[in-house]
């Protein structure tokens, strides 16, 4: 899978060494979604207006860690992305972040964790779309 990602573990950020076993694709902007800050987290959400920059990475299945015996020593990646994110599951009303299909400018389908819910009254709009 492809993952778009625009915060935290995007390159030379605090939550960068999860996309360690994770392979960079590039940099793009993902049309129709909103960012902001909220509490020292990135928040995005659909507006269908507009843009955020962020960089795409394939994810693999698994990683080469031997530290999980129920998958011949392997560790889920997205599983660890899923859990950091707060993804429970699909349309689960108690996910954090909801992981959807999107299209990025160059209509690359692409996974993305987007805020279950709308940003706080404190939060900060990020107009350049940047984290």
């Amino acid at each position: 899978m492809k993952l778009f990602v625009y915060g935290t573990l995007k390159r030379g950020k605090s939550a960068h060494s999860l996309m360690k076993h994770c392979e960079f694709l590039g940099e793009t902007i993902l049309p129709g979604y909103s960012l902001y800050r909220q509490g020292g987290l990135p928040v995005l959400v659909i507006d269908h207006v507009n843009t955020v920059k962020g960089e795409v990475y394939r994810i693999p299945e698994y990683d080469e860690s031997p530290t999980d015996p129920h998958h011949g020593g392997k560790v889920s990646v997205v599983g660890i992305l899923d859990q950091y994110e707060g993804y429970i599951s699909k349309d689960n009303p108690s996910n954090l972040y909801n992981r959807v299909k999107a299209y990025t400018v160059d209509q690359e389908m692409v996974d993305v964790y987007v805020y279950n819910g709308q940003p706080s009254d404190e939060a900060e709009f990020l107009i350049d779309g940047v984290w």
